[in-house]
């Protein structure tokens, strides 16, 4: 008799049991994080800025690789070789000798090994100007990463405010359709006391269906938006609630610099030096490398091939190289980087100009938005007192059922309105912010 009833509260606990660990998963999966946490994060993880970090790391390397080519180089040789033939003196026969002599320098065998020092002297300024245009290389990658965290900030930010809008936009949707369903309690009372038609419950229907569709469209935007910002800070599959205030600004007008001082247009200038530094080194090559040579050597039969034996000496002395032709490759070669230097001018000409220009339009974007959130605020104003006056006159008879319902969207249109304008004013501050290297 009881066992039903026992399977039944056993399935009951299970599926209770069940719908606690969901939504439990549900609740852990959203994070509420501020902005300087949110940037914090998307700044240590972001992939963009691990390859800038390591395009720095390998740049850097070449500049102390061309710091250490004009330094002294020591290096360890050995060799060991073979021939067929090897050199002999034959002596013609004398008293002393009646038949003659043959002497043979070494064997077919010869063994060496070197430990030497080689010191650059002149190259004609190529190693000193390799040297800079790296070093002036080096300096734009650090350049080139301040610019990607700039733009990793500025996805951040525009993905946080984002999320901040569609989360009032949300929950502005639950207070209009929570208005709407408190009224649908008083009309119901009056249906039942014969002052309300089933015109007046059906039209009510139709607003708190549109109430709910636009309920379900701003969850579906604010899921999206929170994994959006889940997505930039290096949490993907995430929903990261935005925790801060969109009445909050994020600029302080008196304190933006302009788009001159923008990272990536330093790195443009900085690469613009280096590739005249690398036409210096190019013009260098013209000129003859001299470099002074010193080695111990030790080997078999070394220098004295008569006694072949293992032995040990030292040389010393001056390396000339100078080369004379090489079907116009130098000439060329200078050509080639004095082009690459015009081409950067020119590209770092043209990116200044489009970020004053995106400066101009963020600073006019900012001045409209803010008005715009001025109006309104004050919209809002108006149509709170309005729809404060109609519901008081319906309690009177004085309004009808439309004119309650018809403010009632007017003071949701407004509310949503302002969230819209203060989240367009903050959209305009970040734009503004990274137009000017912020």
């Amino acid at each position: 008799m009881h066992r039903p009833f026992l399977k039944n509260k056993t399935s009951f606990a299970l599926g209770l049991a069940f719908l606690m660990a969901f939504l439990g998963q549900s609740v852990r999966a959203q994070t509420s994080l501020p902005l300087p946490e949110c940037i914090s994060q998307a700044l240590s993880t972001s992939p963009r800025l691990d390859a800038a970090r390591s395009r720095l790391d390998a740049s850097e390397s070449s500049a102390r690789a061309s710091r250490a080519q004009r330094l002294p180089s020591l290096a360890a040789t050995g060799t060991a070789s073979y021939v067929s033939e090897v050199q002999s003196l034959n002596l013609p026969p004398n008293p002393l000798m009646p038949a003659g002599q043959s002497i043979q320098f070494g064997d077919n065998t010869s063994y060496s090994f070197a430990l030497s020092l080689r010191a650059p002297l002149y190259a004609g300024g190529s190693l000193t100007s390799w040297e800079a245009a790296n070093r002036y290389e080096a300096t734009a990658t650090e350049r080139d990463l301040e610019a990607d965290s700039l733009t990793v900030l500025y996805e951040v930010r525009n993905a946080y405010f984002r999320a901040l809008a569609a989360g009032e936009a949300n929950k502005l949707a639950h207070n209009a359709l929570d208005r709407l369903l408190r009224h649908k309690q008083d009309v119901e009372h009056m249906q039942q006391a014969g002052m309300a038609d089933e015109e007046t419950m059906l039209n009510l229907l139709s607003h708190i269906r549109e109430g709910e569709q636009r309920v379900a469209a701003s969850e579906a935007i604010l899921r999206s938006a929170r994994l959006e910002l889940g997505r930039v800070i290096g949490r993907t599959g995430e929903e990261i609630v935005a925790d801060q205030g969109l009445t909050r600004t994020i600029v302080d007008s008196s304190a933006v610099p302009d788009a001159s001082q923008r990272p990536d247009l330093e790195a443009f200038d900085l690469r613009s030096r280096s590739a005249e530094r690398r036409v210096n080194a190019a013009k260098g090559s013209f000129l003859p490398t001299v470099s002074a040579v010193a080695a111990y050597n030790y080997g078999k039969p070394g220098v004295d091939y008569i006694t072949n034996e293992w032995m040990g000496y030292a040389t010393a002395g001056i390396s000339l190289n100078w080369t004379v032709f090489d079907w116009s490759a130098r000439k060329f070669a200078v050509q080639s980087v004095r082009a690459t230097r015009n081409t950067l001018v020119q590209s770092q000409r043209a990116l200044s100009e489009v970020w004053r220009t995106r400066e101009q339009v963020a600073k006019a974007r900012l001045e409209s938005s803010r008005k715009e959130r001025e109006a309104a605020s004050s919209r809002l104003d108006l149509e709170r007192r309005r729809y404060g006056l109609i519901e008081g006159k319906r309690t009177q008879g004085q309004a009808s059922e439309r004119d309650l319902l018809d403010a009632q969207d007017d003071l949701a249109s407004a509310e949503i309105s302002l969230a819209q304008a203060y989240s367009q004013e903050r959209l305009a501050e970040n734009e503004l912010l990274y137009s000017t290297g912020r």
